[in-house]
């Protein structure tokens, strides 16, 4: 699967995987095609995965199916905020929710509801289990489009983080691969911070 080949189009023959870090628009583009879905299973599923393997496991899937709920949601909003310092708002609202983004498993904008623009927008990635292979998730993550699925909106904050429930690792502590992300502007969170 790494070394998969485009079938077709502009960039037929060229590595699905060059094509993602040069043409991310138009790798996206295709992805939202159901006949390229149907026809170029292989291909889709690299193109979705980044190269990375699926993460189609059921704990996973849960973990993103979380995110229907607004409470659970805004309340990773609220991490987030309370981490950076910015302001909190007790009446936000989630707009424009959305599922398997440029990458990403989650992206959603928050938006108080006494302005007409969205004051945060955060990139989630679920990752029920986070070891020593944290490097990979960092690469991973580094290898998305740059982060522009807002358009032109002027929004205050932006966010990516990966959303964590059980991480062990060994030689290294939660904090230090906290500082690691957060050095590439991606936050750790615990899923347990979450609930409850």
């Amino acid at each position: 699967m790494p070394g998969e080949l485009m079938p077709i189009g502009k960039h037929k023959g060229e590595s699905v995987l060059s094509v993602l870090e040069a043409d991310p628009s138009y790798c996206e583009w295709l992805a939202q095609q159901p006949w390229f879905r149907e026809k170029y299973g292989t291909t889709y599923n690299v193109i979705v995965n980044y190269g990375e393997p699926p993460q189609d496991s059921p704990e996973h899937n849960q973990m993103q199916a979380q995110f229907l709920d607004d409470e659970f949601t805004l309340r990773l909003s609220r991490v987030l905020a309370a981490g950076d310092g910015s302001p909190l708002q007790d009446a936000e609202a989630i707009v424009n929710r959305r599922f398997e983004v440029q990458g990403w498993d989650v992206a959603f904008f928050t938006q108080d509801p006494t302005h007409w623009k969205p004051s945060r927008s955060i990139a989630v990635e679920c990752k029920p289990d986070l070891g020593d292979d944290y490097p990979n998730v960092l690469r991973q993550i580094s290898r998305y489009p740059a982060f522009d699925m807002w358009g032109s909106y002027h929004i205050s904050t932006r966010h990516k983080c990966v959303l964590v429930r059980r991480a062990r690792f060994e030689g290294v502590t939660w904090d230090q691969v906290s500082d690691i992300f957060a050095a590439s502007g991606v936050r750790l969170v615990r899923e347990a911070e979450l609930v409850g």
